[in-house]
């Protein structure tokens, strides 16, 4: 029994450590393979969809921006790597900007395809349950304190 759990750990240690753009790669072709293109709705969704895109387009702008001029990493496989803990700017309103804007390029590209949705779920879970919680306990390790009060302070979304 101890070799299977063994197993099963190693299998989930490789799985947590997929990049994040691989998994919104995967979950943007799953969503496309299920819903197709829709019908044309008008200009209303398209404005519903360009919205989306562009809030997540501006969140992950600023993100970006944010850790550059703190001089800290992008690497979200390796958050250990981490030389400032970032608090300003979009990070005083989430803890993970840059996976928000992802959820809303989802949101976006499912208005796109006006179906698909189920896509986005995945995504969201691969992300709060797995990718999220590895780098919040590595930031923890590295930052102690300052980080578990600024997760008291900050939500993890939004």
């Amino acid at each position: 029994m101890k070799q299977i759990r063994f197993s099963i750990e190693a299998v989930h240690h490789g799985l947590a450590r997929l990049p994040p753009p691989l998994i919104f790669l995967f979950s943007l072709g799953v969503m496309f393979l299920s819903g197709g293109v829709g019908r044309d709705r008008g200009i209303p969704w398209l404005l519903l969809v360009v919205g989306l895109f562009s809030v997540g387009l501006l969140i992950a702008l600023w993100a970006l921006l944010g850790l550059r001029l703190h001089h800290t990493t992008l690497d979200p496989i390796h958050p250990e790597q981490s030389r400032t803990l970032v608090t300003t700017g979009v990070y005083r309103l989430s803890r993970n900007p840059m996976y928000l804007s992802l959820l809303l390029w989802l949101l976006a590209w499912g208005c796109w395809l006006q179906g698909g949705w189920w896509g986005v779920l995945p995504f969201w879970l691969w992300m709060d349950k797995v990718q999220i919680p590895r780098e919040e306990r590595a930031l923890g390790a590295r930052f102690g304190h300052d980080y578990r009060d600024y997760c008291r302070r900050v939500r993890r979304w939004c």
